[in-house]
């Protein structure tokens, strides 16, 4: 594996079990004609059309040393029937510069709240003609 990727080899494979493409730079996605998750400090992530609250809850355990929700969620005392929602939301809330777009065709994109992310950032989610909706 390269190592100058952001994630180490366990990481990458619980990525794929998630199907969360290759983290690129934000600069030149494609942010309109596919679903994805982004995190300012790997990229934009390709995800299909389901997979984002699944991948947005593996990336935040990723941050606090897990690399599955369902476990860090036993650890952490969080019902496991919650675990991915309760993650996904705290992927975005938590973690500056984050948000995902769901579906194919959507013009929309979620934030946990606009100040997590940059004027560069919302410039390029903008200029590309996509709507910003924080949580908060």
């Amino acid at each position: 594996m390269n190592t100058l990727e952001p994630y180490t080899e366990e990481q990458w494979y619980a990525m794929c079990d998630m199907r969360i493409g290759k983290p690129i730079p934000l600069a030149g996605a494609d942010l309109t004609s596919h679903p994805w998750v982004y995190w300012r400090e790997w990229g934009l992530m390709y995800v299909p059309s389901g997979f984002h609250q699944g991948a947005m809850a593996v990336l935040y355990v990723f941050t606090k040393g897990f690399t599955n929700y369902v476990g860090a969620a036993i650890d952490m005392n969080i019902p496991t029937y919650r675990a991915c929602e309760t993650f996904a939301e705290k992927f975005l809330m938590e973690l500056p510069g984050t948000a995902f777009k769901s579906s194919v065709g959507s013009r929309g994109i979620t934030v946990g709240r606009l100040s997590n992310l940059t004027a560069i950032e919302r410039r390029i989610f903008t200029d590309a003609g996509l709507n910003i909706t924080p949580i908060e």
